[in-house]
């Protein structure tokens, strides 16, 4: 692969992601710190790319840890394994949170007749232990956008004619020693 279109193909890559449910990219480890400032790691499920943003997009319940975490601490890092393109992607971001306006209200029209919307309208937070709680209507949801900025990818590819490895800032490609 060269490096002068490897921002397009990541980035193709990336955008194409979210609406392929095969696709090892749409489901990237992300990694935040909790508030002892130990690290704690989750799968999260991509739902937008923007190149022209340098954005990736989730979902999170708004009472989550991860919520949380976000708001405190916004330095993340995603890790995306594509085993197909032998692809490692270590992508640093800072994360932005939005839980209510438009946009949010946009994405909860298009979830909320799924079984998807469940997961957003628990009357527990995600990890809470399940005692006996007598379940009630809610009125409302939980759903929160995330907004990762992506600031660095660190990219490598596996190879049997020898391991690659490029750092992505922005435009600017650096290839960097596997």
């Amino acid at each position: 692969m060269e490096s002068n279109n490897l921002v397009k193909v990541v980035w193709d890559a990336m955008c194409s992601a979210p609406a392929s449910v095969g696709d090892a990219l749409r489901t990237p480890a992300l990694a935040t710190v909790d508030q002892s400032g130990g690290p704690q790691v989750r799968t999260v499920v991509l739902r937008e790319a923007s190149r022209p943003a340098k954005s990736l997009t989730f979902f999170t319940d708004t009472r989550s840890p991860k919520w949380m975490q976000l708001k405190d601490s916004p330095d993340v890092q995603l890790l995306c394994w594509c085993p197909e393109r032998k692809w490692q992607l270590r992508i640093s971001a800072q994360a932005e949170t939005t839980q209510v306006g438009s946009r949010v209200d946009a994405f909860w029209q298009t979830i909320q007749s799924t079984s998807q919307a469940a997961d957003y309208m628990s009357l527990l937070p995600p990890g809470s232990e399940l005692a006996s709680v007598t379940p009630d209507q809610i009125d409302g949801h939980y759903l929160g956008i995330v907004d990762l900025y992506v600031e660095e990818i660190d990219f490598l590819m596996l190879s049997r004619e020898g391991h690659k490895r490029f750092r992505i800032t922005g435009e600017q490609v650096t290839e960097l020693a596997p």
